[in-house]
């Protein structure tokens, strides 16, 4: 029963947000599930929740990146990806060690602090201006990426170019150990569309939905299942 709490502190999180944003926000205090992995069944899942996602041990870098973020104007702080989410992808970094990542979108100074402290040996692009297919293509010929970030200020169309065109890659090329972490997909209901067609693609097997965040997988020994994932 405790999964489904909505606590007090969680509601000055919904203080500024639209109303879709904010419908949003309550369905998901209210549904989400699998913290500390419960009611997990796969082996993959059940470790990526609880050993890396959840996983809470001080890395040596965090308490310098966060004092980076507390000396930043509030308005360009407002901007950041949130403390839990720059960690959440420096896990993912670091315990999956990619070889290659893409960025599309304009990202943040600190999320590109954990990005960094991660791993130095990434190689890779972004693109920070409207992605089209075409752009997108074309960055895809010169990379094959294991890691792939779309940043919050993609506008749906946007998103769509990148995210599919991607998808449509990674099918072509038979990439099932790639992780496309997706942000803000809950800002619109456009975003939110987008979200839905990326993961009824027939290459994705799983996916998490953090609110904040959404992440995608293409491992085939997966069951086709979206996971409302309480973080």
């Amino acid at each position: 029963m405790g999964r489904n709490i909505v606590y007090v502190s969680d509601f000055f999180l919904l203080r500024g947000m639209n109303i879709f944003r904010l419908k949003g926000r309550l369905k998901y205090l209210i549904k989400s599930r699998y913290k500390k992995g419960f009611g997990v069944h796969s082996p993959f899942m059940y470790h990526l929740m609880t050993d890396v996602l959840e996983c809470k041990y001080p890395y040596y870098c965090f308490d310098e990146i966060e004092d980076i973020r507390c000396q930043l104007k509030p308005a360009v702080r407002k901007k950041c990806l949130p403390r839990k989410y720059g960690q959440m992808l420096f896990r993912l970094i670091n315990h999956f060690q990619p070889e290659c990542m893409l960025e599309f979108g304009m990202g943040d100074g600190i999320t590109a602090q954990y990005l960094q402290h991660a791993s130095g040996s990434l190689v890779g692009d972004y693109l920070d201006r409207v992605p089209n297919v075409r752009c997108v293509r074309n960055l895809l010929s010169r990379f094959l990426p294991d890691l792939v970030v779309f940043y919050p200020d993609l506008s749906a169309d946007g998103l769509r170019n990148a995210l599919l065109t991607c998808i449509e890659d990674a099918d072509k090329r038979g990439k099932t150990d790639a992780i496309y972490v997706v942000c803000d997909i809950h800002r619109n209901p456009e975003k939110l569309t987008v979200w839905r067609e990326a993961v009824r693609s027939a290459n994705v097997t799983s996916c998490l939905d953090m609110n904040k965040v959404g992440i995608i997988l293409f491992r085939p020994e997966l069951e086709k299942r979206c996971y409302l994932y309480r973080y």
